[in-house]
């Protein structure tokens, strides 16, 4: 373990995987400290609360049972750590069409900001595309922002021009 932050990413992370499984957050029932067995009980214990402190994990109650969930600002604080292991290339495309009104003009700028920082190039106006597995970063990202229904993801097997897109991307077989 390199440092606590990424004791805290992988906590946020487990929240958000399991968030996934049980749709609204991770119960407070022990499920994190088998997940995360290799770690110091205790070391995961004051990482969650600082975690909490900082407004990246709220406990709330559903179903008469504790649940850990992930704050806004918790979901942005795992995308900036996903664009710094990025993965490697499946052979597959993914790309993103969007088309965000005028009126969320500043929303649209920012999005356009993460889409340049997770590695996606344009290819037009509202039509971005990277070789990277990032349908999750952009399900938060729109999530997080309210860009849903303006925002189309999209996985390909194909793309016209591949050659270039495999050059420009610096794709390594």
């Amino acid at each position: 373990m390199k440092t606590e932050s990424s004791l805290a990413e992988k906590i946020l992370l487990v929240i958000k995987d399991m968030a996934d499984v049980f749709y609204d957050g991770l119960p407070k029932d022990g499920k994190m400290h088998e997940i995360l067995e290799k770690h110091n009980k205790h070391s995961v214990i004051c990482t969650l609360n600082r975690l909490k402190h900082t407004g990246c994990v709220e406990e709330v109650k559903i179903d008469d049972k504790a649940v850990y969930r992930l704050t806004p600002k918790g979901k942005v604080r795992i995308f900036k750590a996903y664009i710094n292991e990025k993965p490697r290339w499946d052979g597959k495309w993914r790309i993103v069409v969007f088309d965000i009104p005028e009126h969320h003009k500043n929303l649209r700028e920012n999005f356009r900001g993460k889409l340049m920082e997770l590695g996606f190039k344009k290819i037009q106006n509202s039509v971005w595309i990277t070789p990277l597995d990032v349908q999750g970063v952009i399900k938060l990202l729109t999530e997080t922002y309210g860009l849903d229904k303006y925002v189309h993801f999209v996985l390909a097997d194909q793309i016209s021009g591949e050659k270039e897109l495999i050059e420009k991307f610096d794709i390594k077989f």
